[in-house]
């Protein structure tokens, strides 16, 4: 099974100056998925246009960043949608994280009970 995360991302900093992007990268990169299960996770990250993501950013060899059309939030999930071509999309906002078991908790429901999405938050 093959899992498209998309992140969009205006780059912002929190208070300690920290990307929000390096702690939803981090959330990702954390998730606990059973071998069994053979999910492949690729990260897309949508930009505003013309930004490029910073030096110090330590980006996973899963993912890469996607320049959006405008600089929205919509335009930038837009972007990182357009390269879907997965089993499954999930969103995961820059400012927002996952507990480790976010992905596997989710992909059994969906199954499970054959859902079509699970939302994590309002929609």
């Amino acid at each position: 099974m093959r899992v498209l995360v998309l992140v969009p991302t205006r780059l912002k900093r929190n208070s300690a100056q920290r990307l929000f992007l390096e702690g939803a990268l981090q959330s990702i990169a954390a998730q606990q998925l059973p071998a069994e299960l053979k999910i492949r996770v690729e990260v897309s990250i949508g930009v505003d246009p013309g930004a490029t993501l910073p030096g110090d950013l330590l980006l996973p060899s899963n993912a890469t960043a996607v320049e959006a059309a405008s600089a929205s939030q919509a335009c930038a999930l837009n972007a990182a949608a357009a390269r879907f071509d997965h089993d499954v999309l999930a969103i995961l906002e820059d400012d927002d994280q996952w507990l480790p078991n976010f992905l596997h908790v989710s992909l059994v429901a969906m199954e499970r009970h054959g859902l079509d999405f699970v939302s994590s938050t309002q929609l």
